[in-house]
């Protein structure tokens, strides 16, 4: 969901002693085969007549490293995926990366003169029809509630209109979460202040110890807020590494909106946006 600013992918961490050693014994998913390319769709999606995806982006997308066996992304995902099994979440990887405009920019409250809806910033693989490249996991986060989805992951590969250079790539991955709360759980109404504080806690609480996952318990982060559409109030974590400190994700509480929209405003939840 929190994606409208570039995360540090945690895979630059790879050589941090606590990542370098970790295993992917732990995975169920197996490898999954690169789509055959087909320079006149992706993902089986045929490219419009106005479509601004470039033929050099096309053979990457549905490489699915994030689910090969031994890729560091793969290995960061199972060390995440660990941290939320026993909290009983749902995990998706395998998500189509051509999603419409409604479900990247609507509705998740995206403003409708957002540069990131722009051409210059979004791939779109079909204008005529309102398809692009996801440019956040975000994305399914409306469609995963609406099915009845209330505790989840969702990662794969997204895609934006970067210029590359040190820290930017058209083609990188990231993880979404979400939790829901039953509404017996939350101390006080939806929205009300004693509620916010609660989801908040709870949020900080286990992103917290996501970090002492994947860098060890002495690892120094600290949080700040910032602004998001979605969510309200919003945050970020930054952790200390090399000397500097380091933005990893954004998070926040599910605006209320989009709550209602989803046939949940009868309760409160948190999301987060991490790049791996």
């Amino acid at each position: 969901m929190l994606a409208s600013l570039r995360r540090t992918p945690l895979s630059s961490f790879i050589a941090c002693p606590s990542l370098r050693c970790l295993s992917t014994s732990t995975s169920s998913t197996s490898s999954a085969p690169s789509s055959p390319l087909n320079n006149n769709s992706i993902a089986g999606v045929p490219l419009g007549p106005r479509h601004n995806v470039p033929p050099t982006l096309v053979p990457k997308v549905g490489q699915n490293l994030h689910l090969q066996r031994g890729h560091p992304l793969n290995t960061i995902k199972q060390l995440i995926e660990s941290h939320f099994k026993a909290r009983n979440f749902q995990f998706f990887d395998q998500m189509s990366p051509v999603v419409t405009t409604k479900a990247c920019f609507d509705d998740l409250l995206t403003p409708q003169d957002h540069i990131s809806r722009s051409m210059s910033d979004t791939y779109y693989v079909c204008p005529d029809q309102e398809l692009v490249l996801r440019t956040h996991t975000s994305a399914h986060q409306n469609e995963l509630m609406r099915a009845g989805h209330r505790s989840f992951l969702a990662t794969g590969d997204v895609y934006r209109r970067d210029e590359i250079d040190s820290s930017h790539y058209p083609c990188f991955h990231q993880m979404e979460g979400v939790h829901v709360f039953a509404p017996e759980e939350l101390p006080g109404p939806p929205q009300s202040p004693e509620s916010i504080q609660f989801v908040e806690a709870h949020l900080k609480e286990t992103l917290e110890g996501i970090v002492h996952v994947l860098f060890g318990p002495d690892c120094e982060m600290r949080w700040g807020i910032d602004n998001f559409p979605f969510t309200d109030p919003s945050f970020e974590l930054e952790v200390y590494y090399n000397d500097d400190w380091l933005e990893v994700l954004g998070c926040g509480v599910v605006h209320s909106q989009i709550l209602k929209n989803c046939d949940l405003g009868h309760t409160d939840g948190w999301a987060f946006g991490l790049g791996t």
